[in-house]
């Protein structure tokens, strides 16, 4: 590491440059990388300068930057501020030695993994974040790590949050498969491997969690979506209704009377007319003979008594 700055002393500066040279090396006995190359490691002490060297499209809330390309480290640390230095010096460095394992010319690894092992590795899972965590998931803010697999979000609260869920992530991942696992994850992504691809190389599986971070995908968006579809409908056939009971003419709507026998007369007088017809149409017999209309003889045929039966 070669360290540049123009406010603070020798002392500060040594301190500072210690801190580069552990934070490297920390960091890539992590990722089981061996760093050859230098790293430039620019400190600033006030934040207009900063962000100048950063350019403008630094987004808020940034207190350093390692650019992989040109591998340098810049920080914004005032020789009073060395204890925030001993976290976002490591944390930067942490993303030059991952990006020198994971760069391809096929796919990006997810943002979340990369910020997510630079926070484990500079400070690991602390309370803060913890916090922050337990938080979002008892209000049901949290976001589905897909959300965060690119930039994350610009306002503070959710920018703070995105970090607190990628350490999250990774310290499940070393609570559940180990040290070793990460580090076959992290050197899949460097072969151009997709994500499922990449966690498949290392635990045998795509990515396995969080299934309560992609069911909080679900439950956040497809469960609300379906519930307003319910309400709509439900509403809509409300409205049905009392238009059809508005243009439908009070006699239909209230049905027949139970007091009243009007509404049976039709029905009584249906009734009569087709036991006139069955009583007026002749009666054919299996021979083929007419029988006269209304023969008693015939229309009630009689049981032949059995044998041994006693006549009336």
């Amino acid at each position: 590491v070669r360290l540049h700055w123009y406010q603070g002393d020798n002392q500060f500066a040594q301190q500072a440059l210690q801190m580069g040279e552990q934070g490297i090396a920390n960091a890539a006995s992590f990722l089981g990388y061996a760093e050859t190359e230098p790293v430039d490691f620019y400190v600033y002490a006030d934040q207009t300068p900063f962000y100048d060297a950063l350019g403008p499209a630094t987004r808020d809330n940034v207190g350093g930057q390692a650019n992989t390309d040109t591998r340098t480290l810049f920080a914004l640390i005032g020789p009073s501020d060395l204890s925030y230095a001993a976290t976002v010096v490591p944390h930067e460095l942490t993303h030059v030695v991952f990006d020198d394992v994971t760069t391809n010319a096929y796919h990006f690894p997810p943002h979340w993994l990369n910020e997510g092992i630079a926070v484990y590795v500079s400070q690991g899972f602390d309370s803060s974040d913890r916090q922050l965590v337990d938080q979002a998931a008892s209000d049901g803010s949290l976001m589905p790590l897909s959300a965060i697999r690119g930039q994350f979000p610009t306002t503070q609260d959710r920018f703070y949050l995105a970090y607190a869920e990628s350490v999250s992530a990774v310290d499940y991942f070393m609570r559940t498969y180990g040290h070793a696992d990460l580090v076959k994850l992290v050197t899949a992504f460097g072969t151009g491997a997709s994500d499922d691809e990449a966690f498949t190389a290392a635990i045998g599986m795509g990515v396995p969690f969080p299934n309560g971070l992609k069911d909080l995908a679900y439950l956040t968006f497809v469960v609300p979506a379906l519930y307003v579809l319910w309400m709509l409908m439900f509403r809509m056939n409300k409205q049905q209704k009392a238009w059809l009971s508005s243009h439908t003419p009070a006699a239909n709507r209230n049905g027949p009377s139970r007091t009243s026998g009007r509404a049976q007369a039709p029905r009584k007088q249906a009734a009569g007319a087709r036991s006139r017809r069955a009583k007026d149409e002749p009666v054919v017999t299996a021979s083929g003979r007419a029988l006269p209309p209304n023969s008693g003889r015939y229309t009630q045929p009689r049981v032949k008594p059995k044998a041994g039966a006693r006549k009336a």
